[in-house]
């Protein structure tokens, strides 16, 4: 038999846990811009690999497109988590087609590929979380929405 079957392993996670664990990782990057609020923990019932490539490629791109001055404020509540940072938004082209690899519009500036957003557009739709997206020319602010669980 030449079938591969591929098993996605879903084990529930404590969000504040990884989301600590994630902002200790990068700390150094981070060069103290990386501010957490967190005011409630919640389980999420996912991969764990996926659910840290989430929160890594959004922390990436948060602290990659923000001035160094700025912090980046990760907000963990209400089966929210919300990255919110403070540089020029994302180019209404990009959010438009968003999902799709190689989307990093037409300012080509050499930061990125535009394939942690698609990323980030792929973990959310296989979990059917809610990615909402809101961005201007002084920030942009990602929300992941996930499901209510019945806690453990």
């Amino acid at each position: 038999n030449n079938r591969h079957t591929t098993l996605i392993i879903n084990k529930a996670v404590r969000m504040e846990l990884t989301l600590c664990e994630i902002a200790t990782r990068f700390k150094k990057i981070g060069d103290g811009r990386i501010e957490l609020k967190i005011t409630s923990d919640f389980t999420v019932f996912a991969n764990p690999t996926h659910l840290d490539q989430l929160i890594s490629n959004l922390l990436t791109n948060a602290l990659k497109f923000s001035p160094e001055t700025e912090k980046v404020v990760l907000i963990l509540d209400n089966h929210k988590l919300i990255v919110r940072d403070f540089g020029k938004g994302i180019p209404s082209e990009v959010r438009d087609r968003l999902g799709e690899p190689f989307n990093n519009g037409s300012n080509k500036i050499g930061r990125g590929s535009g394939l942690g957003l698609a990323w980030i557009s792929t973990i959310s739709k296989l979990y059917q979380w809610n990615l909402n997206i809101r961005s201007s020319d002084s920030g942009t602010e990602i929300e992941v929405q996930f499901p209510i669980e019945d806690e453990i």
